[in-house]
């Protein structure tokens, strides 16, 4: 299943990736909003996210 398929738009990547990044948890990996991004972008498109 994909975002696009539950409704976001394309558009709404932007300020998800800013909502997500305003207040980080702890994550072992560094939250980054080039990171986070990428990884609705991936979601958006019903792509499996890289794990590198």
């Amino acid at each position: 299943m994909a975002l696009s398929e539950v409704g976001m738009q394309a558009e709404d990547l932007e300020r998800a990736a800013d909502i997500a990044t305003q207040n980080p948890y702890y994550n072992p990996r560094p939250v980054t909003r080039e990171g986070i991004r990428a990884l609705l972008d991936d979601a958006y498109h019903g792509r499996r996210p890289n794990a590198a």
